[in-house]
């Protein structure tokens, strides 16, 4: 393999699969960026801007979208530009579903917020984020990218 690699030996969600790579990353000082491998259609502009983020001095910065069906997603709780939670759709108020601003992890913005770090979200396509986990999604995810070749 052409770059280290960790492997998660039990499937226990997203937060223990990132944990996974923790003694790997040993003493590394710099940010790290937490990418699904089922969605290729992030930009290089999109990283640059949440790494951006990072060197004006927020800690965490989560990639927000606004979905045709926000449904399933956790809602992005923004607060004079700060994210301050990310609701559960189970856990949200009705004035919180009504947010369309989504993203997928939750707990790492509550756990940061409560040790104090400045947290913020950088918002892209939905397209931009759409997974390959079909073969209707990777129809629709060949579509996008025709398009932004022809763009």
């Amino acid at each position: 393999a052409p770059h280290e690699s960790c492997i998660q030996r039990e499937q226990l969600g997203t937060g223990h699969a990132v944990l996974s790579a923790k003694e790997k990353l040993g003493n590394f000082d710099g940010a790290v960026l937490v990418i699904f491998g089922d969605s290729p259609m992030v930009t290089e502009q999109t990283y640059q801007t949440a790494v951006d983020k990072l060197n004006e001095g927020y800690s965490i910065v989560v990639l927000g979208f606004r979905p045709e069906d926000a449904a399933r997603y956790g809602r992005l709780v923004v607060e004079n530009g700060e994210l301050k939670k990310i609701v559960e759709f189970k856990d949200a108020s009705d004035a919180e579903k009504a947010i369309n601003l989504c993203n997928y992890l939750t707990d790492a913005i509550a756990i940061a917020r409560a040790k104090g770090l400045k947290c913020a979200v950088v918002e892209c396509s939905a397209e931009e984020v759409a997974g390959a986990n079909t073969r209707e999604e990777l129809a629709l995810l060949e579509s996008f990218y025709k398009q932004r070749k022809a763009g």
